[in-house]
């Protein structure tokens, strides 16, 4: 193949990248455009339009590329002339197999230039080209251009049977001309510039944030585009299908799903706080940024929640949890600088109109954007306090969030923004609002609910109940499952929740409540004393005593309740956690990897955290993995972090036969993600529903 022909592959494939570049920032930017696209592939054997086919709503565009580094002006003879490589019968014919389609010439020279011949029978086309130097044309359809068209169709010399364009009519030229655009472009592949061009369609958070050089995106997005085309089937491919690829392969796939902001809250024991939110909605008249603040367990996010009811009745408000609670699966993406910046972005699109990209970093466009119509636009950031908690890479910094929040509300008045947070010395706002312990009036109304949630009649004074727990939520929550448990309340007075738990756990062994601050899963009773190796009825005699601070879920696991206790054990210098950590570790280790849940999903990366690669003991079994697929109902999402916990852990160890072996099977995932033999699939529905397998069922 020689040089110029090789780089016309290039730019073909090239130019098919810019375009669905562009289909991808209108993806991200909330357009979801509902485009399909076939790459280098004939429809039928006359097609001439097959480097690239564009299905918009319905509406195809076919477009052929003719790329040259020698000639520079093109001319009329290039295209009536039925021998020349440009001629348009070849088109024609085409066309006439196609009907109703849009059919797009481009034509790449040295110079863009075309004769004074060919000037005079061409119009400026209407539409804009593809490339910002080109010049896109139409052919002027008169008697004259058609008949001369129509003289020229016969190639000299040839032989009657080798006339391809004989049956060319003038009605097929002239509904030719109607459909035909021509496009004129010297755009190159030198200096970079066709890269510059891809790179440019994209917004600058994708380039910032995406794996590996600029290089590297290009290059990704070429190799993807080359794929596709490598392929032998004529398949119309989604344009968010190729998206995703490309997400994918530039590890942003993960943040295309935002992250989800519908906090649970058990509405039979919530008490409406009306006083504070008018409070706050009073501030907010003057002020475009307001700090609300409390201790552990006063009922922040109930109130975040009713503050975002009542503002939403009248205004457009999109409320950002960095917490939600201890079983919650997005836990650490939450606290992610770009999972933050995507999912607001998203909101932004999807709630308030905003014309932003998903990727957007540029504070400006945020406040663009709200100056444009006359809405008020509320954002809410709730549990900011636990960003600095979680032992997540990439966190969000709060000293640099605050001074954008500020930024942004310094500029316009069409944002307000409130923020949540127990109080932290990074959070210095001018305006702000404390959050206090219930009133009596609460405390009574909140032990009323319980009463009647639990169906129970409580002997209690409930002015009793107030005084013991200062008014404070959470600690009436404890008190009141405390009498649910046992009939009873304590004696003491408690001013903090911190009193509480040291009344609670006095007397009991520490090192055995302390793994719930470190679990990141449920465990039941039975686990727990293997953990700790510690006989069952003495964990069982311990948790007996606790219950009223954790969880307890239907498979009878246990978890803590409020995240206050965790902060509470972690403060103890007695606390020794890399041996906690080392413990449910080797736990871990015990079990079959492939089946048991829990371990198939947190030990490698609790191997990975604790940098304890040596202890991972374990095969990587293609087989084993497909049977958690099709037996066990696990998730592809769930395999994919396991893939990628285990390609890490390989690499660290240097095993590159067990990579070898990830790669190969993430190539398998991909290929059954997208494209499972649905029949196969409903089949096995039907044979779960038949075995009584709802738990599958359900994954």
């Amino acid at each position: 193949m020689n040089n110029s022909k090789e780089r016309g592959y290039i730019f073909q494939d090239a130019f098919s990248a810019y375009i669905v570049s562009n289909y991808i920032n209108r993806f991200l930017n909330g357009d979801n455009p509902d485009v399909k696209v076939v790459l280098d592939k004939k429809s039928n054997s006359e097609d001439k339009f097959d480097d690239l086919k564009i299905i918009e709503n319905d509406i195809m565009s076919e477009i052929q590329i003719k790329y040259s580094e020698s000639k520079s002006t093109l001319e009329w003879s290039d295209l009536k002339n039925a021998s020349s490589n440009y001629n348009l019968y070849q088109f024609i014919n085409s066309f006439k197999v196609s009907r109703n389609n849009k059919n797009i010439l481009i034509i790449r020279n040295t110079s863009g230039n075309i004769d004074n011949d060919l000037q005079e029978r061409l119009s400026q086309n209407d539409e804009s080209g593809f490339f910002l130097q080109s010049k896109s044309y139409k052919i002027k359809r008169n008697d004259e251009i058609v008949n001369e068209l129509f003289n020229c169709r016969i190639l000299k010399n040839g032989k009657e049977e080798n006339q391809p364009y004989k049956n060319i009519t003038k009605e097929d030229i002239g509904s030719f001309i109607d459909n035909f655009i021509i496009e004129i472009t010297d755009q190159g592949l030198e200096n970079d510039d066709f890269k510059s061009l891809i790179l440019n369609t994209f917004d600058k958070g994708i380039i910032e944030y995406a794996r590996g050089t600029n290089q590297n995106i290009y290059d990704t997005l070429l190799n993807t585009i080359r794929t596709y085309r490598a392929e032998d089937d004529y398949v119309e491919k989604q344009i968010k299908d190729i998206s995703s690829q490309i997400m994918k392969a530039l590890g942003l796939d993960d943040y295309l799903k935002p992250v989800s902001n519908n906090i649970e809250i058990d509405e039979l024991l919530e008490i409406k706080r009306s006083n504070d939110v008018n409070n706050i909605i009073n501030l907010l008249r003057d002020n475009n940024l307001i700090y609300v603040y409390g201790a552990p367990g006063t009922g922040k996010s109930w109130l975040s929640k009713q503050l975002k009811d009542i503002i939403e009745e009248d205004s457009l408000i999109t409320t950002y949890y960095f917490y939600f609670n201890r079983n919650d699966e997005e836990r650490s993406k939450r606290v992610k600088k770009l999972n933050f910046l995507t999912t607001l972005n998203y909101n932004l699109q999807k709630k308030h109109g905003f014309n932003v990209n998903i990727f957007n970093s540029d504070i400006n466009s945020i406040v663009e954007e709200a100056e444009k119509n006359d809405k008020i636009h509320y954002l809410v950031f709730d549990g900011i306090d636990h960003i600095e908690r979680e032992d997540t890479e990439q966190k969000v910094i709060i000293k640099e969030l605050i001074e954008k929040l500020i930024e942004i509300t310094k500029n316009t008045k069409k944002i307000k923004i409130i923020l949540f947070s127990q109080p932290i010395d990074e959070i210095t706002i001018e305006c702000k609002y404390e959050l206090s312990n219930f009133q009596l009036e609460e405390t009574q109304s909140i032990v009323g609910k319980f009463c009647k949630k639990y169906g129970i009649n409580i002997s209690v004074n409930k002015e009793d109940i107030h005084n013991k727990t200062n008014g404070n939520p959470l600690l009436i929550n404890y008190i009141m499952r405390e009498y649910i448990e046992n009939g009873n309340i304590p004696q003491n007075d408690f001013k903090t929740l911190d009193e509480y738990y040291e009344y609670i756990f006095q007397g009991l062994q520490f090192y055995l409540y302390t793994y719930f601050a470190i679990l990141r899963f449920p465990v039941t009773i039975e686990e727990l004393s293997e953990i700790s190796k510690t006989q069952y009825c003495e964990v069982n005699n311990e948790i007996s005593k606790i219950k009223n601070v954790l969880i307890q879920n239907e498979e009878n696991e246990f978890m803590i309740f409020h995240e206050s206790l965790k902060r509470y054990i972690l403060k103890n210098p007695k606390l020794e956690i890399s041996l906690l950590k080392d413990n449910i570790i080797d736990w871990l280790c015990s079990l079959d990897l492939y089946e048991k849940e829990k371990a198939f999903n947190y030990l490698p990366e609790l191997i990975i955290n604790n940098n304890n690669y040596s202890k991972f003991n374990k095969e990587y079994s293609i087989d084993k993995l497909i049977d958690c697929i099709f037996e066990k109902g696990i998730s592809i999402k769930e395999i994919e972090n396991f893939n990628m916990s285990c390609y890490k852990i390989f690499s660290v160890r240097e095993e590159f036969e067990k990579i070898y072996y990830i790669e190969h099977f993430s190539n398998i995932l991909n290929t059954y993600q997208y494209e499972v033999d649905l029949d196969i699939f409903e089949d096995y529905i039907r044979i779960l529903y038949l075995k009584g397998k709802e738990e599958l069922l359900k994954r």
